[in-house]
């Protein structure tokens, strides 16, 4: 929903609060538009855990790539 605070005097702040609440009874009462809405709202946490997964995955990667002969041999002695 647009701020319209600095509207001027056209729309009464009191108007804006009950467009306010008119649009998140009515819009937001439905579970998947709520859902989607959460979603749209925290769109910084998602992008960072999906990067950070990302940068983790191949940080693992590549340490058992260079780990990897150890993890053999010890698995091949203990046998």
């Amino acid at each position: 929903m647009p701020d319209l605070s600095e509207a001027g005097g056209a729309i009464s702040t009191q108007t804006i609060k009950t467009f306010k609440e008119l649009f998140d009874d009515t819009v937001m009462s439905d579970k998947l538009t709520s859902w989607l809405a959460d979603i749209a709202n925290s769109w910084l946490i998602v992008l960072l855990g999906a990067v950070l997964a990302m940068v983790l995955g191949y940080i693992y990667l590549l340490l058992i790539r260079l780990m990897g002969w150890i993890i053999v041999w010890v698995s091949i002695i203990l046998i």
